[in-house]
């Protein structure tokens, strides 16, 4: 085992990346985000909405801190904070509304 994966900061790290992507997965809920796959993919399991919800997030939360953690390499809890942040907003976009908001400011 690679000993990075057995020190606190490591697992520090992660967890605020995990907090990062899973805020930004609660503030903008399911019906705002457009996962990548993760929705078509449960749908094939006979699966509850509540089970299925809960699925998605936590495959996202712990993808998003694992890939965060991999390509940013952050030094201190709130780098890998922002991280969680970036690597959910860069996968899963909300759907639709910047560009409608954007169009009733007149594209600014």
């Amino acid at each position: 085992m690679p000993h990075f994966l057995v020190t606190f900061q490591f697992w520090e790290h992660m967890g605020c990346a995990g907090l990062g992507s899973g805020l930004l997965y609660m503030q903008w809920g399911r019906s705002k985000l457009k996962t990548i796959g993760v929705g078509e993919f449960l749908s094939r399991f006979d699966l509850s909405d509540k089970k299925q919800l809960l699925f998605e997030m936590v495959i996202l939360v712990i993808t998003g801190a694992v890939v965060a953690m991999i390509f940013t390499r952050p030094v201190t809890p709130a780098q890998a904070f922002s991280a969680g942040l970036g690597w959910t907003g860069f996968a899963a976009r909300p759907g639709g509304t910047h560009s409608k908001r954007n169009a009733s400011k007149g594209g600014q």
